[in-house]
């Protein structure tokens, strides 16, 4: 387990890791803050009412912050659906081959039964 090749394969493993966890946590992130406003704009609904909602600064501070996360992060819920979606069959492809790795290895250890003669 201690071979070039297989730690090549591991490092290789923990940088696609690293890559793909990153861009997933740079929209999912922003993508909880822009469901965060919207709760916030429902609930200040709720308070006040409908129209008199609008005419208060918490409301007005989240819908802006609204509009600028849909004018800079187009595409988020898709792009952290699909990088859930490489994360988790990663793993999953990852458990496997190191569940047969681990179950399929020579084991130098143990000797073969001599019959006696």
């Amino acid at each position: 387990m201690n071979s070039k090749p297989v730690r090549l394969g591991l490092a290789a493993i923990a940088a696609f890791y690293v890559v793909v966890g990153s861009l997933w946590a740079l929209d999912y992130f922003p993508l909880q803050g822009f469901y965060k406003d919207i709760k916030l704009q429902e609930s200040i609904s709720e308070k006040v009412g409908f129209r008199e909602a609008f005419s208060t600064p918490e409301y007005r501070e989240a819908g802006a912050r609204m509009d600028a996360y849909s004018l800079s992060h187009s595409g988020a819920e898709k792009k952290v659906a699909l990088y859930g979606f490489i994360l988790l069959w990663g793993t999953v492809a990852l458990c496997t081959g190191g569940a047969v790795l681990i179950f399929t290895r020579s084991r130098d250890d143990q000797k073969t039964a001599v019959k006696a003669e």
